[in-house]
């Protein structure tokens, strides 16, 4: 509703649909570790969250939210 695109996202106990390639991401994870793929119709483990497979430059931004707008803190692309 705020006109920011991102892939879609499905909370921990969700099942994975049928359509798109999913990935599994640990709530509590960075830089790539524990991700892994899930299967369709697999639910989202506990402590996870699942997120539609997203083609493109792997990049991250790290924000604050504070109660007037957020604050972008950096932006950083992954080279492999």
């Amino acid at each position: 509703h705020r006109g920011v695109d991102f892939p879609r996202t499905l909370p921990a106990g969700a099942e994975t649909p049928c359509d798109g390639r999913w990935l599994c991401k640990p709530l509590r994870g960075s830089g790539g570790h524990g991700v892994r793929w899930l299967t369709a119709g697999e639910p989202v483990p506990a402590g996870c969250v699942g997120q539609e497979f997203a083609e493109g430059a792997p990049a991250s931004l790290l924000f604050a939210a504070t109660n007037r707008r957020p604050i972008c803190y950096g932006v950083t692309r992954q080279l492999v």
